[in-house]
């Protein structure tokens, strides 16, 4: 029999029962439940070849999904996967056309959703049907430099930063460290103010959105990178928000010593579970993403893990944004980005609702997986990109926002992508991860302070290196006054600085790196000690200089000016006792204002 939920179909009324059931010679009389069931009995009973010619291509394809893949169905990611729209059904009262087998067997739901079919005819059907084309993907090893974009060849830029994103997360923790990055009241995003600062440390320029040709566009992309960094190092552990200033957790501290790539690649992970920030909100054009302090979307984490356990499938070669996300739709990767379509809109929600376009849902998730590669995985090093800059390409919501903005996102341009051996090893593709390898003694300190590196100097090295070092050039560092007593300040040591440079350096260190190192230390210790202390006030000067140089009362005090001496706090009662021999008793009231 039907299942109770395909039973109830909305807008079949008996009027549709009887015109199908004389389509399928069957006599028309009875009640509209009585009808239902003699059309379905007839449809089981009916030998299976005859029965698939009462369903069309895209039925078939449907029942081969419902078949071999997943019931009931979503229809979203049914258009996505195939990139045909799921087949017409009832809608109300009418028929777009004419009742067919197709609205016997299926029933929409979930404000057509979902699709889910009687399962018992699923059964029947299923040695009749194909099973459905799957798609992993089409990989090239090499792909044009250039893009052709309507009448339009654009120039594609390419970014890879697998060698250098550790090198640039250190970097960017050593920043935090001294405290040098400023973060947003409320939601702990990267101030603007410190975009500048924050790409200063990058070990590559950010991402080149600008447009190439002068059409008077009034959109402009602003950074990128610098904002992921700072998401990420949050989201990582790493570092924290403290009265809207950046500061180093623990973790932080100590990934900070070590650079251990084994961390990083636990970090990341770390991140692909956490929920803290969601990706999305970086597409500034579309709003309604929060509804009375409530956000409209769904788990970020989830959305993540879908798409990080697809890519962990992929084979080794640039694939296009297209095809990458067709890939991720067929292992059920792609996931719904917002509860309620509806919500999200351009300009005003009751004209422009991304839920008005054709394919909202799915331009949507491409959104979403657009901003996730381009902006994150690629900031990361697990991915390579190639990119072109996104104004007048409306890859997705192309019905929207042409009129008022020059695109829909910055990463509107995202092309191509290819998962790199850093990906691999993260997505535990491959256990092993070769790194820069490089020679023991890797610098060469010479007399004026210069230091002369080797090309290729690991992140961990480099990142030290700076913390004392000005960068001259990619192999030429200087001894820095200032940045060695900065280092010092934050609680680095000058041994540090001596013992890497020994361990390092290719010969024997000039004598004159050996002496400023020497004078360097001996500064550091200069102020060996610091203690809290009280200004007291005396009656007049004459007494103060007695009590400054009386034999019982100058060892718990200094004259620092006419009528006043300082005292260390952890010397006030001695103090007091002293000057009390001398007849100077102090009052109870004062002693605890004092202590206070």
């Amino acid at each position: 029999m039907l299942l109770d939920d395909i039973s109830k179909h909305k807008g079949l009324n008996k009027d549709n029962y009887i015109s199908f059931a004389k389509s399928l010679g069957l006599q028309s009389s009875g009640h509209k439940r009585d009808l239902e069931t003699k059309i379905y009995k007839f449809l089981l009973a009916t030998e299976v070849s005859k029965l698939l010619d009462l369903f069309s291509k895209e039925e078939k394809l449907a029942l081969s999904d419902a078949a071999f893949n997943e019931n009931p169905i979503n229809v979203a990611n049914f258009a996505i996967k195939y990139e045909v729209s799921f087949p017409d059904t009832c809608s109300g009262s009418l028929y777009r056309k004419g009742p067919r087998a197709f609205d016997i067997i299926c029933y929409l739901y979930r404000d057509d959703e979902a699709c889910l079919f009687a399962k018992d005819f699923i059964n029947k059907i299923r040695p009749g049907l194909t099973r459905p084309p799957s798609f992993c993907g089409r990989f090239k090893d090499t792909i044009s430099e250039t893009i052709q974009i309507k009448s339009e060849t654009r120039k594609l830029e390419f970014y890879s930063a697998e060698k250098t994103a550790l090198a640039e997360l250190l970097e960017i923790l050593s920043l935090i460290e001294i405290k040098r990055i400023k973060l947003t009241p409320k939601k702990a995003h990267l101030s603007s103010s410190y975009v500048e600062t924050v790409k200063s440390v990058l070990s590559q320029p950010d991402f080149n959105l600008k447009p190439n040709t002068d059409k008077g566009y009034w959109d402009k992309p602003g950074a990128v990178r610098p904002y992921a960094w700072i998401n990420l190092v949050q989201q990582f552990g790493l570092a924290k928000d403290e009265a809207s200033t950046l500061v180093l957790t623990q973790k932080g501290k100590k990934f900070l010593e070590t650079g251990s790539l084994s961390v990083y690649k636990e970090r990341i992970n770390h991140y692909f579970i956490s929920n803290d920030r969601d990706e999305f909100n970086r597409i500034d054009n579309i709003k309604g993403q929060k509804h009375k302090n409530r956000t409209t979307l769904t788990s970020v984490s989830f959305r993540k893990m879908g798409i990080i356990s697809s890519m962990s499938k992929w084979e080794t070669g640039w694939i296009s944004f297209k095809d990458a996300f067709r890939a991720i739709s067929f292992s059920g990767g792609s996931l719904p980005v917002c509860e309620n379509l509806w919500s999200l809109y351009f300009s005003e929600p009751r004209y422009d609702s991304v839920a008005y376009g054709e394919s909202g849902e799915g331009d949507v998730r491409k959104q979403f997986l657009r901003v996730f590669l381009m902006e994150y995985l690629a900031t990361l090093g697990m991915i390579d990109i190639a990119y072109t800059f996104p104004h007048d390409l409306w890859p997705e919501l192309s019905e929207f926002g042409p009129n008022s903005y020059n695109y829909c996102s910055i990463y509107d341009g995202l092309s191509y992508v290819r998962l790199n051996a850093l990906g691999a090893f993260i997505l535990n593709q491959s256990n092993e991860y070769q790194e820069n390898v490089v020679a023991q003694k890797f610098i060469k300190v010479l007399a004026n302070g210069n230091i002369i590196t080797e090309d290729n100097i690991c992140p961990v090295n480099r990142a030290f290196l700076s913390k004392f070092a000005s960068k001259i050039s990619d192999v030429v560092w200087n001894l820095d006054d200032k940045k060695m007593s900065d280092y010092i300040e934050r609680g680095g040591r000058v041994e540090n600085i001596r013992s890497f440079l020994e361990e390092k350096n290719k010969g024997e260190i000039p004598p004159m790196v050996l002496n400023k190192i020497k004078i360097l230390n001996k500064k550091s210790l200069a102020v060996s000690k610091i203690e809290k202390s009280i200004i007291v006030t005396i009656e007049n000067n004459e007494l103060a200089e007695l009590l400054s140089n009386d034999i019982h009362t100058k060892r718990y005090c200094h004259y620092i000016a006419p009528n006043k001496l300082v005292l260390s706090t952890g010397v006030l009662g001695d103090f007091y006792k002293a000057a009390k021999k001398l007849g100077y008793a102090v009052p109870h009231a004062i002693q605890k204002y004092d202590a206070r």
